[in-house]
C-alpha cells in the first residue's frame, strides 16, 4: 500500500512541474506573440500614411539603429537639414542603399553624410536625386528574421523555429491519461 502512495505522490509531483512548466510557456508564449504584434502593428499601420518599411543590414547607425530594425522611411519633397536620417542611393556604389545621418549641405546642393557608427563622412557627397527618403520611425528587432537570412545566420534562424515549436508544444492544453482521459458516451439509446 505505501509504494502506491509514493508512486501516486510521484506522479503527483510530476504533474505540478510539468503545469508549471506549461504554464511558463504559455505565458512566454503570450508575452512574445502580445509583444511580435506591437511591433507588427507599429510597422505596418504607417503604411496607410505612405511610409515604407527598410530593414537595416548593417551596423553604420549603431547605437541608435541596429541591423534587424526596421525603419520607416517617408517620401520627402523639401531640403534635408543637417541631422536627419535619410535613405539614400549610395553614389560610390549605384546598387546598394544606405540609411545615414546628414553631416552638412554643400554649396552645390550635395549632402555630407555619414553613418553613426562611423569614424568619418562617407567620401562622396549624395546629390538630392539620389535621395529616396527620410527616417520617420524605428522599429526594434522586428526586421531579425530577413536579417538572419540575408546574412546566412542558419543557428539563429535555427533557434527561432525550436524557440516557436517549443511554445506551441506547451501552449497546447494537457491530455488527461489513464482512467481520467475522455471517453465519448455510449449510444445505448434515446433517454428521455
Amino acid at each position: 500500500m505505501g509504494s502506491r502512495q509514493q508512486l501516486a505522490a510521484e506522479r503527483s509531483a510530476a504533474g505540478q512541474t510539468i503545469a508549471w512548466i506549461r504554464l511558463a510557456g504559455r505565458a512566454g508564449g503570450a508575452a512574445a506573440a502580445i509583444t511580435a504584434a506591437g511591433l507588427l502593428f507599429w510597422t505596418l499601420v504607417p503604411l496607410t500614411v505612405g511610409w515604407r518599411p527598410e530593414v537595416v543590414l548593417s551596423g553604420s547607425m549603431a547605437p541608435h539603429v541596429a541591423p534587424g530594425d526596421v525603419v520607416l522611411v517617408a517620401s520627402t519633397n523639401h531640403a534635408v537639414r543637417p541631422g536627419q536620417v535619410i535613405l539614400f542611393v549610395d553614389p560610390a556604389r549605384p546598387y546598394r542603399r544606405l540609411l545615414h545621418r546628414v553631416v552638412s549641405r554643400n554649396p552645390d546642393g550635395t549632402y555630407v553624410t555619414r553613418g553613426d557608427a562611423n569614424p568619418s563622412a562617407d567620401s562622396t557627397p549624395v546629390p538630392p536625386g539620389n535621395v529616396q527618403g527620410m527616417a520617420r520611425l524605428r522599429v526594434p528587432w522586428i526586421g531579425l528574421l530577413v536579417y538572419w537570412a540575408r546574412q546566412r545566420a542558419w543557428t539563429s534562424l535555427v533557434a527561432v523555429a525550436v524557440v516557436l515549436a517549443a511554445g506551441t508544444v506547451l501552449s497546447r492544453p494537457a491530455q488527461p491519461v489513464g482512467r481520467h482521459r475522455y471517453r465519448p458516451a455510449r449510444q445505448d439509446g434515446v433517454r428521455a
